[in-house]
């Protein structure tokens, strides 16, 4: 993603060719995100604001080869050039813990390397060891303080620590340019709704009304901030408006407005909005379990109350699409970021095993569907995807 510097030159990928290699790979995957509820007919408005903006993604697995050597010799070549190369090889077969190793190796004998640097950061990112990557990342802004992947970790993890100030101060020096045109509006929105702004954090989102690609990322977030702020007429407003933009397919959607409406005691349009779900999308576990909950007397918790809960839902709504399109690494680094301010996020737990296992990853995959919490509505998903 050009906006965020996610697209590593050194793969001499172009915008045309650009996920061709990770065919089967997608082929694999695209059953599982219909059970998921993410078919190319919901996807589609929101793809086409994330593709236009992703230059590039990493190869599949297979699509490079080390002569004569595997990573693991490789990494025996006491030289940084080793480890780099051990690195190149791991990161191209998708075993990102050995790449995030041997590029941050390769570093330790490198320290002034930007380029080094930037790279390691990003595979820090997406195997989720946040805190090298934050040590890293500020290290990093020093040599260059418009850098779009540190200042956003360093956003997120401000609001982590609810330090909304802090979080758009980071957004503040990004240019709006490339993948920042959607992801620094969204981010910062919930960065003054963390501070109280209410109305400011709305007139955030406005950023995106220009752009017809970025309308169901507006909606969606408009009937968030709304629904977390006690808006509920505003709130219900909008989610018809992402209902009726064609994102009101999409399983996380379907989960959320009924929540709302169940939560504003309208069970029977909860009810009714389950049901037509589940017509087109009848092996959905999750809206089944919230169709068979709408019997409880009690009222469900809001789902996104809170902005470190916000930029999360804002993270994954990127990576749910690029997940989609073969974004490979990108969409690994936003569900990371989305896990890292939301420990709990059973779908972003879910999307995340389900990239892994589609690039036969699969003790990654296993690990992370084993700790999806069995009591929520995700819980026999992970299940059944655990057990074949």
């Amino acid at each position: 993603l050009y906006g965020m510097g996610i697209c590593e030159s050194a793969t001499s990928c172009s915008f045309g060719d650009c996920g061709r290699a990770g065919e089967g790979a997608r082929r694999r995957h695209s059953g599982r995100m219909r059970r998921l509820g993410l078919t190319a007919r919901v996807l589609a408005p929101w793809a086409l604001a994330l593709l236009v903006l992703a230059g590039c993604t990493t190869g599949a697995p297979g699509s490079r080869t080390l002569p004569d050597a595997d990573a693991h010799s490789a990494s025996n070549l006491d030289s940084p050039l080793g480890s780099y190369l051990a690195g190149r090889f791991a990161n191209a077969e998708r075993d990102t813990p050995a790449a995030a190793e041997f590029f941050s190796q390769a570093l330790a004998d490198d320290p002034d390397n930007p380029g080094l640097a930037h790279r390691t950061l990003l595979l820090l990112i997406a195997d989720g060891r946040m805190a090298e990557a934050k040590q890293l990342a500020v290290r990093f802004l020093k040599m260059d303080p418009h850098d779009g992947v540190a200042s956003v970790l360093m956003a997120a993890d401000a609001l982590h620590a609810n330090d909304a100030a802090g979080a758009e101060h980071y957004l503040a020096n990004l240019p709006q340019t490339g993948f920042n045109t959607l992801l620094v509006p969204l981010i910062s929105a919930w960065a003054r709704f963390g501070e109280g702004q209410i109305d400011p954090a709305l007139q955030s989102l406005a950023a995106l009304k220009d752009n017809a690609a970025f309308v169901p990322f507006l909606n969606y977030h408009t009937a968030l901030i709304n629904d977390a702020a006690g808006r509920a007429a505003a709130a219900d407003a909008a989610y018809r408006a992402t209902m009726a933009s064609g994102a009101g397919g999409s399983l996380r959607v379907i989960q959320v407005y009924g929540n709302f409406l169940e939560r504003q005691g309208r069970k029977a349009d909860a009810e009714k909005l389950y049901k037509n779900f589940l017509a087109e999308n009848p092996e959905s576990p999750a809206i089944a379990a919230m169709l068979a909950n709408l019997g409880e007397p009690a009222k469900p918790a809001s789902l996104i109350g809170t902005a470190t809960e916000g930029a999360a839902e804002a993270f994954f709504g990127a990576a749910s699409v690029l997940s989609r399109q073969d974004g490979g690494e990108a969409a690994e680094i936003y569900l990371q970021l989305a896990l890292y301010l939301r420990t709990n996020f059973a779908a972003a737990r879910i999307l995340l095993a389900d990239i892994f296992e589609s690039t036969e990853r699969i003790d990654q995959a296993l690990t992370l569907y084993n700790t999806v919490d069995p009591k929520s509505v995700f819980g026999w998903s992970a299940q059944l995807r655990a057990a074949g």
